[in-house]
């Protein structure tokens, strides 16, 4: 018997990594308290609400990208297994 807990231990982290990427994601994508957050700060100083605004972006689209990427290994590691599977049976 193959002691798979590292191998269910990483595929369970890769799958919180993604969901809460993604979700991350989709608040910012979608959120209109951040929308209104970033006006109230635009009217108030406009060099303070560009700043913020690149930096939304570049979290939004990090954590995109992050989410891509852990899901990408995930299928990576449960197809390496499913050939390691095979190879030694």
């Amino acid at each position: 018997m193959i002691n798979n807990t590292p191998n269910l231990n990483k595929k369970i982290f890769l799958i919180i990594v993604a969901i809460l990427s993604f979700a991350t994601y989709y608040f910012i994508e979608t959120s209109k308290q951040l929308v209104n957050w970033q006006r109230k700060i635009e009217n108030s100083d406009i060099s303070d609400g560009f700043a913020l605004f690149i930096t939304i972006n570049i979290v939004k689209y990090f954590l995109l990208i992050f989410g891509i990427t852990s899901t990408i290994f995930l299928i990576v590691t449960i197809l390496k297994n499913k050939y390691e599977h095979r190879t030694t049976t």
